[in-house]
């Protein structure tokens, strides 16, 4: 399977907003600059529209409408996004994040050509809402729904969302799954949309899930970290960012496709921690997960649309299975 590398700009923000809607504005422009479309100003926001390196296409609204988490004197007011299908029949979930009137609340914001994770520095996990991630994830080409693959341009819509919004879990702290539990990694708030089939939910069968395909929690060196993630040269093992549903709550999950443009660390990296790594810089958003991180490429892609790439198979050979989707 390939690693999913957008071949676009790849960006990373830091950023503090003066109220939700300066959060909302920035948000909108940080993505305009990755090629999302300015569609048109709604009530409270924007709606965007974004298509992946696969022709994936969805809009993605971004608005302030109002709604509050908490209560007195922990209070937030809160953004609210979601995707909608093009012919505007299946809309997704909510997601929200919260603003807080503490001065310099730092936001971090991870953007991408159909993608983009948000996130407040600092912060692994909040009921009022600390943290999400949006994608149109890569779908490999032997991947089919129904029979319609996306090299036949048949399957039209596929998306994901994850967040912490009054979650037991949050994508910051319960992210990478090693188990088929039902424990708080899989109470993240969560939606897959495969065409028409959406999947939405926590605590499910079906529940969204990133498989690290090894999770024997052994010590290994006075590290508390799976000892068979680890190479005989100590170099940690490094994964594709499956990801894995079932096309309803009921469903056996099944890997289906991989976010672009990060990977998963075989090590419990802190968040908002820099690895560096063949000469890149990789954003762990992840905070300390006992199975591994997920990290994102963290460049700036220069000029024109194309972005770096990062060279798994010339460098990596067998450690990182993976080559460059173009």
């Amino acid at each position: 399977m390939p690693l999913g590398l957008s071949k676009w700009k790849t960006f990373r923000h830091n950023f503090t907003a003066t109220s939700v809607d300066d959060l909302a504005l920035k948000i909108k422009d940080y993505l305009l600059e990755v090629k999302w479309i300015h569609i048109s100003d709604v009530t409270g926001g924007y709606k965007l529209f974004t298509r992946s390196p696969q022709n994936l296409e969805a809009y993605f609204y971004i608005r302030n409408l109002g709604h509050t988490a908490g209560v007195f004197p922990n209070a937030y007011q809160t953004l609210t996004m979601n995707w909608e299908s093009i012919d505007g029949t299946i809309t997704g979930m909510d997601l929200e994040i919260a603003y807080n009137t503490i001065p310099d609340e730092e936001y971090v914001l991870i953007t991408g050509k159909s993608q983009f994770a948000l996130a407040k520095v600092g912060v692994s996990a909040d009921v009022h809402g600390s943290s999400l991630i949006v994608s149109i994830p890569f779908i490999p080409t032997e991947i089919s729904c129904g029979g319609k693959r996306p090299v036949q341009g048949l399957i039209t819509q596929c998306w994901i969302s994850m967040g912490d919004f009054e979650s037991a879990g949050s994508p910051r702290k319960y992210l990478i799954l090693g188990s088929g539990t039902f424990a708080p990694e899989d109470q993240v708030s969560y939606e897959a949309l495969w065409e028409t089939d959406l999947c939405v939910g926590g605590s499910h069968i079906g529940s969204l899930r990133m498989p690290t395909l090894t999770y024997a929690p052994y010590i290994f060196n006075g590290f508390n970290f799976p000892s068979d993630n680890i190479w005989a040269t100590h170099d940690f093992f490094r994964i594709e960012p499956f990801l894995a549903w079932g096309t309803s709550n009921s469903d056996d999950p099944m890997i289906r496709g991989q976010l672009w443009d990060c990977m998963i660390f075989a090590k419990p990296f802190a968040m908002d921690y820099t690895i560096q790594m063949d000469g890149y810089n990789w954003y762990v958003y992840t905070d300390n997960y006992l199975y591994g991180v997920l990290a994102f490429i963290d460049i700036d892609g220069g000029t024109g649309d194309e972005g770096v790439l990062y060279p798994g198979t010339t460098t990596e050979g067998n450690k990182l299975a993976a080559f460059i989707y173009d």
